[in-house]
């Protein structure tokens, strides 16, 4: 009796195909929920359309990259990485001279200041290089780990050469400032290195020192140590005419199960600051109630462990994986 053939890893299976539903339902689902947060302001169709043209662009590209071999990518892996590399450090200098306000005449342009930080380049479009960072951070120390093998299980031969990539990258990031994006490209950096068989006893001094840096920032830099305090307070005790945090939470609870009903809500209706980006799950609490939002969290979650089964390298899948199920905002 003859063994089963062995599946190319590109054949349509039925989880496969499942991933493909789960994956276009949760996007048409971010597309539906940024034409209702956008609703009420003057341009109401501008949310809804840029993620609709985000979203068909990166689907075309997905599917390119799904039918190329992943050693193409392993060969672009360190010019994709040093591109995103050399963006992040023009985006750190410029940071550091001009911390807290725009830059002077055309670098103003090319690195406009919004939301407190420098983390765009303007050339033509608008770009956030942290987020590209994301998928070239990953493929790179994915194709460095590959490269070590056993030499991973030794502290300054292999463990520390990757993880220097890993924390010089994450420290550019975090000079926008962007400390959510910091933390998700560690987590990401430091699976795949994991996965590649790094030892568990590595990581111990560098997660309490990464522990303790995380401390300090939270104490000691006004935003986020006051966005800290206003997450202490109780929900029954704090100020719905001055805190973002209890009109979130008034969102929610106006939801309750099943919602009020999509494009119903009125939190949007200038009560929340940012409620098509930074405080959309809000909105979907208030609209879809707690079995919406609960729900799409679970789809989300499902479809990358799906993910995590295919076939690959298990450096690259680690990466892929991570980057989906991150909830961390880029703002």
């Amino acid at each position: 009796m003859s063994p089963n053939a062995v599946r190319h890893p590109g054949e349509l299976r039925w989880e496969t195909n499942l991933l493909a539903c789960v994956t276009l339902t949760l996007t048409g689902f971010g597309v539906m929920n940024c034409y209702s947060t956008g609703s009420y302001v003057t341009q109401w169709h501008t949310e809804a359309s840029q993620q609709l043209s985000g979203a068909l662009i990166g689907g075309v590209a997905f599917l390119v990259a799904a039918y190329v071999d992943y050693g193409v990518w392993r060969k672009l892996a360190k010019p994709m990485f040093y591109a995103t590399l050399g963006g992040l450090v023009l985006l750190a200098i410029v940071s550091l001279i001009w911390k807290g306000k725009q830059a002077p005449s055309i670098l103003g342009t090319l690195f406009p200041y919004r939301l407190g930080a420098h983390r765009w380049i303007y050339v033509g479009v608008q770009v956030q290089v942290s987020e590209i960072a994301r998928f070239t951070l990953a493929a790179y120390v994915a194709m460095l780990a590959a490269g070590a093998g056993q030499k991973l299980r030794h502290w300054t031969t292999g463990f520390m050469p990757l993880m220097g990539v890993v924390i010089g990258t994450v420290l550019l990031v975090a000079a926008e400032p962007s400390l959510s994006m910091s933390v998700v490209l560690a987590v990401v950096g430091t699976m795949i290195i994991f996965t590649a068989g790094a030892r568990i006893t590595h990581f111990l001094p560098l997660v309490a020192i990464a522990a303790l840096a995380l401390f300090v920032v939270l104490k000691f830099d006004p935003v986020r140590s006051e966005r800290m305090q206003t997450a202490a307070v109780s929900s029954l005790e704090c100020n719905a005419r001055d805190d973002q945090s209890c009109k979130s939470l008034i969102g929610f609870g106006s939801g309750g199960m099943l919602g009020v009903g999509f494009g119903q809500g009125t939190q949007k209706l200038g009560h929340l600051p940012l409620a098509y980006s930074d405080f959309i799950l809000s909105v979907i609490g208030e609209e879809w109630g707690f079995w919406g939002s609960s729900s799409s969290f679970w789809a989300s979650g499902s479809s990358a462990g799906w993910d995590s089964e295919s076939r690959g390298p298990r450096e690259i899948r680690s990466g892929r994986t991570s980057r989906r199920v991150s909830p961390f905002p880029s703002a």
